[in-house]
């Protein structure tokens, strides 16, 4: 069984020099917690973080994705070999599940070549993928200003292609930055605090003070509710 892979970029993480293979696994450890119970394989090359899980689980990890700091983008990816025919032929899968119950596409490519033994280079990619894309779907145009779909091409170890990426929440990896403790009350201020507290590597546990009979169950029950919201975004 073919698996699913995904493509997960960084932003912040690739700043921080020597230390940023300690970064990467601290995001690589909150992914897999994210994602506990599920079957899936995590490889880091290179500045890319690439998941691999089994079909018919995609809902779940791109939910799980989503809410985890430190990502900047992801997405739904394919690998070929490092020849135009494989290349090309993969384009034209995603652009066929693109084009799906659509007349037409604007889009445009966008190729990075890190491996330079390749044959063509970044420019030539774009030229000559997008040239085999409109030969076989004519209702594609290019527009390289206002795309609505854009097709990203890798050459790397191998070649990697994506579509459109979904967006991350960004930052840096909940712990890598030390724990914190957040008084967490009924308002929006406390909560806040601690999502951007997260959003900035800190690890936070929370204390509420419940003051009976002064408090009611009522504002109990909301500060539970919250610290359960909280809950979706900090290991």
């Amino acid at each position: 069984m073919k698996e699913s892979m995904y493509v997960i970029k960084y932003g912040e993480i690739s700043l921080k020099g020597r230390n940023r293979p300690q970064f990467e696994a601290a995001l690589v450890a909150n992914i897999k917690q994210k994602l506990n119970g599920l079957t899936i394989r995590i490889e880091r090359k290179n500045g890319r973080i690439y998941l691999f899980c089994e079909p018919g689980h995609e809902a779940h990890i791109e939910r799980g994705l989503g809410t985890v700091f430190g990502i900047v983008a992801f997405g739904r990816a394919r690998a070929a070999e490092k020849e135009p025919a494989a290349l090309f032929q993969v384009a034209a899968e995603l652009a066929g599940e693109a084009l799906s119950g659509r007349d037409g596409l604007r889009f445009k490519i966008e190729a990075r070549r890190t491996d330079k033994s390749f044959s063509l280079t970044s420019y030539q990619i774009a030229c000559e993928t997008a040239d085999a894309l409109i030969a076989r779907f004519p209702t594609l145009t290019v527009d390289v200003h206002h795309p609505e779909w854009t097709l990203s091409v890798e050459i790397r170890e191998k070649a990697y292609l994506y579509g459109n990426l979904t967006r991350g929440l960004g930052g840096l990896p909940v712990g890598c930055n030390g724990r914190g403790l957040l008084l967490l009350s009924g308002g929006i201020d406390s909560p806040v605090a601690g999502f951007l507290m997260a959003k900035r590597g800190l690890a936070v546990d929370a204390v509420y003070f419940h003051t009976h009979p002064f408090t009611s169950p009522e504002v109990k029950q909301k500060v539970i509710d919250i610290a359960e919201i909280l809950r979706r975004y900090i290991p």
